[in-house]
């Protein structure tokens, strides 16, 4: 707009024809033929994408009479026929033979060993060699090839992703790949900005308007400097009248004259100095006014900022290259801020930290107080390095204190690849946990908090993660049963108990909606029902896909408008080089969304970041004296081992085999790919391995025996996709071995067999191992853990985890995983079916004795609470910790109902010979049936409640036995439209 009166009045005065660039617009080339003025439309020289690739070298032309691949060494050795060999040539096959020469040349200086295909440098070499193949079939007149061309972008694109993956994991090894192979890597760069005449407008008035302050700064000092002898000349003699009145009242100071030399001094620096603390002092900002209420705080620092500077904040939540961190505000003397740290079992990724067991495990121990406490510890590592990053002036990714931490969402499949990150399959242990862990983060002071805590991703959010389908483009199909019942309760626990300050909302659609753009999930149900008053996050790269993947949108303005309007306050990207929320000027521009909308968006994050402590005085916040020692301290490995320990379940216990007789052996063997592993025990989302606080299988046992045999059992290293069968069985056979600790395999003496996965697994060798442990991913204090359950030594050193998940026999028991009806999922909807080991399941080294359960009241009415109690006697002789279980069942309900819930659990702790008393009161919500476009109601009818160690009617025995009793529900009750409200303070 602004270029064509430019370029128009130098046509006219050159009168010469003129060449007009794809930057001049269309109104500017009509203003050229309305002069009549000669002009031609060059567009400029454009280069295909797909040519972009940033290889530098050809593929090497091949001898077409070069045997294939396949025959190569035959022919040579054979001495075979000229017709054979012609034959089996590559002028005489198909161009995939060439191609697979092509790509075995350039893997082979690559590869690690002869059989390295899965590494990061053999993955990039072969797409290399398939890249150049294609660019080269397309120059040769095939360009319209669409199938070509998309496989062709698809391989540039994955080659681009594991070449950054590889430049993190080991640089020098990156430079000598791309050396190597002659690619031109180019990152993206972290800012990308158009330059526009009115861009450069804008620079420019703010530069004169900077010298304008400056020049009228100087001006002033240079009035006040020549003021300044008259000043304190009058000020000198001021003080020379006082001390000559001192002197008349017979007042006596020795240091008189200091002290006047002193105050000159101070008059000076303060004459001299005031205007630049005037311009410069930011605290006296009300929003740093700690007395003042947190809600007018947030209303004056948000009142001070600019709309880009607002709009900055909302776009930036993390990652890179145009996520974050949000940027700093200098003339506020606002720094930058980290959104996206995350901190599930351990500080991620920048350095030491210490590694606890992962959600899965943590969801085994069923214990409340130790996931507040795991929380806690962690929390506390993520406070100390963020002390020391802000010292030292750095503010990247998984530096900050803004938790994105716990999972929420129900392990409902076995095959999603997340189940890892859950708290198993049940919502009620699920909302439990969660809420502990969550308020652990976040800590008890009344006005700080410790880290913010995030419930993600909500709502309906359990695979696939890219098979069958990807989970950016999958629509979950989820009734409102459904929703009520499994997919929102532990949310509800989550946010409204625990109190958090964000949700993270999810990628894949929700009955044709994204989830962060859904304003029924989001406005309807999470800040009107639950009144969420904190900020969404959506998940990284979630606001992209909802125009790139989704294509419900179709551009990033009206994706930007309507995930505001949505709820949503905080967006991520990866590779992207300005997020969704920078185009919200577009969208405002277009009348989408208001002034005030995107004003209010802000509001919540520097809530949160108030409540963090940043803009009050450090002193007064007791979470930022945490300091560095505080990672991989005792106490905090202490802690790790503890939750290991408490983790751990005992499958299967034949003929009493564990704990171990005796604390030393002659000799054992070790056996499995797992059993001197550092990476594979910490599981996704992981603080880094450090080897020197790793205590492996390996190390933890093998002070059990004077000689311990051990065995990797694979044949091809750490992938482990070859075993060496007769090496295992040798070892097996072995009649020195007393007992043997495997991963994998059978034998005649003793097998304990240790399991380390996120769910359940293949269980053909169940049957033929005298123990199993299924011990998740426990960590760094894996092999200490280990070794004090099988010896039964020290505390909680008796096993007493239980299975948060239904282990079945096979997955063809289980649905598809795209189908999210509930029915024959998880144990609340199993069509009982026998199983491996089912939910809440697990063995102990002693046995209890449940008697004397005692309802309270078995007759209620509509909205009573139902309370009881139970005896447990430990009559082992081992003292050890029972989980005790509540469950109850709906006789006859006029709505689908689960056939078995959990109501209510705990952990405790009882010495042999002893007893203890469990009270527990269930809510009436727990005991509601949802009616269909009504709620939760109670309806009259009979309700069982099953209180033991385990699932009522299983068929696999445990240590403990289950007791029964029916209560009657008199009168139907009032709808439940929310938990009650949480009061908090308005932002």
């Amino acid at each position: 707009m602004f270029l064509v009166p430019i370029f128009t009045r130098l046509s006219i005065s050159l009168e010469t024809s003129v060449h007009i660039k794809r930057c001049i617009s269309v109104a500017g080339r009509t203003q050229f033929a309305k002069k009549n003025l000669p002009f031609v439309y060059e567009p400029p020289e454009k280069k295909l994408q797909i040519f972009n690739s940033g290889d530098t070298k050809e593929l090497t032309p091949l001898d077409p009479t070069r045997p294939i691949l396949k025959y190569a060494e035959l022919v040579d050795e054979l001495n075979v026929s000229p017709g054979v060999r012609r034959l089996v040539s590559l002028g005489f096959s198909r161009p995939k033979e060439t191609l697979r020469i092509h790509k075995h040349e350039l893997m082979k200086p690559i590869q690690k060993h002869i059989l390295d295909t899965g590494s990061y440098e053999s993955q990039i070499a072969a797409l290399t060699a398939d890249i150049k193949w294609w660019q080269k079939y397309l120059t040769n007149g095939n360009l319209q090839n669409s199938r070509v061309r998309v496989s062709l972008n698809a391989a540039i694109d994955r080659r681009f992703k594991i070449l950054k993956k590889l430049r993190m994991k080991d640089y020098k090894r990156f430079e000598w790949v791309i050396e190597t192979l002659g690619i031109k890597y180019r990152q993206a760069p972290m800012f990308f900005h158009w330059a526009t005449r009115k861009g450069t407008l804008r620079v420019m008035t703010r530069e004169y308007c900077n010298k304008m302050r400056r020049n009228k700064i100087e001006a002033y000092k240079a009035k006040l400097k020549g003021m300044q002898d008259d000043f304190l000349k009058e000020k000198e003699e001021t003080l020379d009248w006082i001390k000559k009145e001192k002197e008349e009242l017979g007042i006596k100071d020795e240091d008189i004259e200091k002290d006047n030399r002193a105050n000159k001094m101070k008059i000076t620096f303060a004459f001299f100095f005031m205007p630049f603390f005037c311009c410069f002092f930011t605290d006296a900002f009300p929003f740093r006014n700690i007395s003042l209420p947190w809600h007018l705080r947030v209303e004056d620092l948000v009142s001070r900022l600019t709309l880009e500077e607002i709009v900055l904040q909302l776009s930036q939540g993390g990652r890179s290259p145009g996520g974050g961190p949000a940027p700093p505000i200098e003339r506020l003397g606002i720094s930058p801020w980290v959104w996206n740290t995350e901190c599930l079992h351990g500080v991620v990724r920048n350095g030491r930290a210490t590694s606890f067991p992962h959600a899965i495990g943590l969801a085994a121990t069923f214990n409340r107080k130790l996931a507040y406490e795991m929380a806690e510890t962690i929390a506390a590592e993520v406070r100390a390095k963020n002390s020391d990053y802000t010292a030292r002036g750095l503010h990247g990714n998984d530096m900050g204190i803004n938790c994105f931490s716990p999972v929420v969402n129900v392990m409902r499949h076995p095959l999603w690849g997340r189940n890892q990150e859950t708290f198993g399959e049940d919502p009620y242990l699920i909302g439990e946990i969660s809420k502990r862990f969550a308020k652990g983060l976040q800590g008890n002071h009344p006005r700080y908090l410790r880290t913010s805590a995030t419930c993600k991703h909500f709502a309906a959010h359990n695979g696939p993660e890219d098979k069958p389908v990807s989970r950016y483009v999958f629509d979950a199909h989820v009734s409102e049963r459904d929703m009520q019942l499994t997919y929102l309760p532990q949310f509800q626990t989550c946010v409204v108990e625990g109190e958090v300050l964000s949700v993270m909302c999810s990628y894949n659609r929700l009955n044709g909606v994204p989830a962060c753009v859904n304003n029924r999930l989001l406005k309807g149900i999470l800040r009107n029902e639950w009144n969420f008053n904190g900020f969404i996050i959506a998940d990284q790269d979630a606001l992209e896909n909802i125009v790139d993947t989704h294509k419900w949108k179709n551009t990033y303005e009206e994706a930007a408008a309507a995930a505001l309007l949505a709820g949503v306050n905080l967006g991520l990207t990866s590779g992207n080089p300005k997020s969704v929320f920078t185009y919200l000027p577009r969208a405002l521009q277009a009348h989408m969304v208001e002034v005030s909308d995107i004003v209010n968006a802000v509001k919540p994050l520097f809530y949160t970041r108030m409540r963090l402590g940043e803009f009050d005085p450090p002193k007064l916040n007791p979470y930022t004296k945490y300091p560095l020692s505080v990672i991989q301290s005792d106490q905090h490995r202490e802690v790790s081992s503890r939750v290991a320990a408490q983790s751990f379940v005992l499958l299967k216990n034949k003929n009493n085999v564990l704990p171990l007789e005796k604390s030393i052996y002659d000799d054992i063997a070790i056996l499995g790919p797992l059993a001197d592993n550092y990476d594979d025990l910490f599981g996704s989302v992981s603080p880094q391995p450090n080897p020197k606080y790793v205590q492996t299988p390996l190390k933890g046992l093998i002070s059990l025996a004077h000689n311990v045999h051990y065995k990797n059992g694979c044949r091809d290293g750490s992938l482990c996709t070859d075993y060496d069968h007769e090496g295992v069985k040798n070892m097996l056979k072995s009649a020195k071995n007393q007992f043997i600790v495997v991963c994998l395999g059978t034998g005649g003496a003793p097998i304990i067999l240790v399991l380390f996965n996120g769910g359940p697994i293949n269980s053909e060798l169940f049957e033929s191992v005298d123990a199993i442990f299924e011990c998740f991913f426990p960590g760094q204090e894996t092999g200490v853990a280990l070794r004090n359950i099988l010896l039964n030594q020290g505390p909680h050193s008796n096993p007493a985890g239980r299975l948060p998940f239904t282990w079945m026999k096979s997955l063809d028991q289980v649905g598809k995983m795209t189908n999210y009806a509930m029915e024959n999922f998880t144990y609340r909807y199993w069509n009982q079916r026998p199983v491996n080991f089912p939910f809440g399941y697990g063995l102990s080294y002693t046995n209890f004795k449940y008697s004397n359960l005692h309802v309270k009241n078995q007759h209620i009415h509509a909205n009573d609470d139902v309370t009881f109690s139970v005896n447990i006697r430990n009559v082992g002789d081992k003292n050890g910790e029972e989980v005790v279980q509540a469950y109850i069942s709906w006789h006859s309900s006029p709505e689908p109902m689960p056939r078995i819930q959990l109501v209510g659990f705990d952990r405790v702790f009882i010495a042999t010979g002893k007893s203890y008393t469990w009270r527990q009161t269930i809510k009436p919500r727990q005991l509601a049936v949802y009616l269909d476009n009504k709620g939760f109601r109670m309806v009259p009818g009979e309700i069982d409640l099953y209180v033991g160690g385990q699932q009522p009617n299983q068929t696999v025995s445990a240590s403990s036995n289950v007791l029964t009793v029916t209560i009657s529900v008199l009168k139907s009750g009032v709808r439940w439209k929310k938990f009650k409200k949480v009061p908090r303070t308005p932002c």
